[in-house]
């Protein structure tokens, strides 16, 4: 019962994935999906390969760039890193990937963990806030029901207070040790070294906002990034609907994005069900638009997978190994550094 209450999003996100595919498996016409499958022009879904792993290493690049003012990391392992990370994402509840990300490089290269942590945020900030951008900048593509464009209007509205938060903290680093101190006055949990510590840890870490180069280049990177998965989508849907457009394909990518803030193992039927709304929205059947969702599924999750455990032999890494460094308690997640 213990360990129920302990991973309860876990359960609530594989209680969600049943229900979500016995309902996806119910609705399905497997004639149609057989047919959609045996039309399927495979020259589109062999490219896609290609683009899923230019956008990891574009990722990787981008990461290194997060994790300034540190120099000298190199790029093939962050790479290696990083897609264990997503493989860890895929396989662990409470996306103990990104947490195992900044804990491994930590063994690796002796970077800071806390600040390899806000990396992380800034990095699933710059994300979120582009699949944003991109929706309402894709409005007039496609009649999006009102649900959604308000879940966008509050996800933007949090995540616009959330980095004008991060800006002045990396502008104002005193005052925000001000502010700590008057919490730790009232707070027990507040006054302690260790929050001390990953405050001027996570501050650090935001020195790549306030620096002109390295943050052009982060917005750089995420229009490539953001650009490939444009990409990835649009040949998956070109080798099932190829009367679609690359719109149509961005449309796809950001409604999957949203979809895949429910918390379920793998986005399993979150994604699916995410993907079929945006493609019925340009005329694509239920059954058809289950197809390319499974297989954007694949490529999305599936091939990353695959790359990350290839990357866990790179590393010489066990899964054992891996969960025995994140666990809660061991010294590279006590520490700082």
């Amino acid at each position: 019962m213990k360990h129920i209450r302990r991973y309860w999003q876990f359960w609530l996100g594989l209680g969600i994935s049943l229900v979500l595919v016995l309902l996806l498996v119910l609705n399905v016409d497997m004639a149609e999906v057989w047919e959609a499958v045996r039309q399927a022009n495979g020259w589109y879904l062999a490219p896609a390969i290609l683009v899923v792993l230019v956008s990891q290493v574009a990722r990787a690049y981008r990461w290194r760039l997060l994790l300034y003012p540190r120099r000298g990391l190199r790029i093939g392992r962050l790479f290696n890193i990083m897609s264990i990370g997503y493989l860890l994402n895929n396989l662990l509840p409470g996306r103990a990937g990104d947490l195992a990300r900044p804990i491994l490089l930590g063994y690796a290269e002796g970077t800071n963990v806390a600040g390899g942590l806000s990396a992380i945020l800034v990095e699933r900030l710059l994300d979120t806030m582009t699949i944003v951008v991109l929706l309402f900048g894709l409005l007039p593509l496609a009649p999006l029901p009102t649900d959604l464009r308000y879940g966008g209007i509050g996800v933007a509205l949090a995540l616009l207070a959330l980095t004008a938060v991060l800006v002045l903290l990396s502008f104002q680093r005193e005052r925000g040790r001000w502010l700590l101190s008057g919490l730790a006055r009232r707070s027990r949990w507040f006054n302690h070294p260790v929050v001390s510590n990953s405050y001027d840890a996570v501050v650090d870490s935001l020195a790549v906002l306030r620096a002109p180069w390295p943050g052009l280049g982060l917005l750089a990177w995420t229009a490539v990034i953001w650009a490939l998965a444009i990409l990835q989508d649009y040949l998956v849907i070109m080798a099932f609907e190829p009367r679609l457009s690359l719109g149509a394909a961005a449309v796809a990518l950001c409604v999957t994005g949203l979809g895949m803030l429910v918390p379920a193992p793998s986005g399993i039927g979150t994604f699916h069900w995410a993907a079929i709304l945006a493609l019925s929205l340009f005329g694509v059947s239920y059954s058809r638009a289950l197809t390319i969702a499974v297989v954007m599924h694949l490529y999305s999750f599936g091939l990353t997978s695959v790359i990350g455990l290839v990357c866990m032999w790179a590393e010489s890494l066990s899964y054992a190994e891996i969960t025995r460094r994140i666990r809660p308690g061991s010294n590279m997640t006590r520490t700082e550094g």
